[in-house]
């Protein structure tokens, strides 16, 4: 049961991979706390599915946002699912981390 990050955690350990090496995308602030949880440290909401709601209303900018604080929402968001970057949807959140990579 989310956010328990068992299942992040056996699937790094799986994949022999580090918490840096990883990129955990969700609509759910349970799923950025299980990720947080889970040592993984690139979060990213969309804001399809519950997104949205959970950022009050407000859906992610063109380019994304940068989520550190719990006053960076209209509605309090808890620290322990701190911090993320907040976008879109999927495909946008894809483009940017393939932009991001391109160097």
């Amino acid at each position: 049961m989310k956010p328990s990050p068992g299942m992040i955690r056996e699937a790094k350990r799986d994949f022999g991979v580090e918490g840096d090496q990883c990129i955990f995308v969700g609509d759910t602030l349970t799923d950025m706390q299980a990720a947080k949880g889970g040592g993984v440290e690139s979060r990213i909401l969309v804001s399809t599915g519950y997104g949205v709601t959970i950022m009050g209303g407000n859906e992610a900018p063109e380019g994304g946002r940068f989520i550190e604080n719990p006053e960076d929402s209209s509605i309090p968001l808890p620290s322990s699912a701190l911090p993320f970057l907040y976008f879109k949807n999927l495909a946008t959140a894809v483009s940017w981390l393939l932009c991001e990579n391109e160097d």
